[in-house]
């Protein structure tokens, strides 16, 4: 998976240089919260995972919001197409714990309040430049990385090139990861990656 860069282009050598691969929280800590929304994001936080991870869709009137599947059915209440809901409607539903989808706009507020990094998924091709403008607004383009398999999409976007593998759940895939000298890991649990990376792995513990 490709994941373009902040302009700053962090590379690899600047995370060796600081001694710790990045954790990033797949649809923020979605082993404990509802994924893609505010909670799941917060608990990320409290994990002190270095970024979040979360997927973006249109709505009807073209509004970003955040969930990951095109149907409503797997993570709320409601049914049918993401793309085929008002902003309106689709903030109605529950997502999980009393959660609501999530804005764009309160994720970027959210990240830069507490000072995650964000990776964002395109999962749609066409909202390249509402996606960015609203980057742009949020004054978070030091902090935002954009990744998407629709490359059409990233070369719309024209940004620097890194890699980082997902999905990271288990020590052994953790070690693999190191091995291949990547940049950071996307992972369902950022708070169980965190500790076998700061207490086993960087501790020179051996790995079960």
């Amino acid at each position: 998976m490709a994941v373009w860069k902040d302009k700053n282009g962090h590379g690899v050598e600047a995370h060796i240089r600081k001694g710790l691969m990045k954790i990033i929280a797949h649809r923020g800590a979605r082993a404990e919260k509802p994924d893609n929304t505010l909670r799941a994001i917060k608990r990320a936080f409290e994990c002190s995972a270095d970024g979040v991870e979360i997927d973006v869709r249109l709505s009807k009137d073209h509004e970003i919001v955040v969930i990951h599947d095109d149907t409503l059915e797997r993570t709320t209440n409601g049914f049918g197409k993401v793309g085929e809901k008002t902003l309106e409607q689709l903030r109605t539903l529950d997502a999980g714990k009393g959660e609501k989808i999530p804005r764009f706009s309160e994720v970027l507020l959210l990240c830069e309040n507490v000072g995650l990094e964000l990776v964002v998924e395109l999962k749609e091709v066409g909202m390249e430049e509402i996606v960015v403008h609203e980057v742009i607004e949020a004054g978070m383009e030091e902090s935002v990385i954009i990744s998407s398999f629709y490359h059409a999409s990233l070369l719309k976007i024209k940004k620097g090139i890194g890699i980082y593998p997902w999905t990271i759940n288990t020590r052994e895939d953790l070690e693999k990861a190191l091995e291949l000298g990547v940049e950071g890991v996307v992972t369902d649990n950022p708070c169980r990656l965190k500790v076998f990376l700061v207490n086993d792995i960087h501790s020179g513990t051996p790995v079960e």
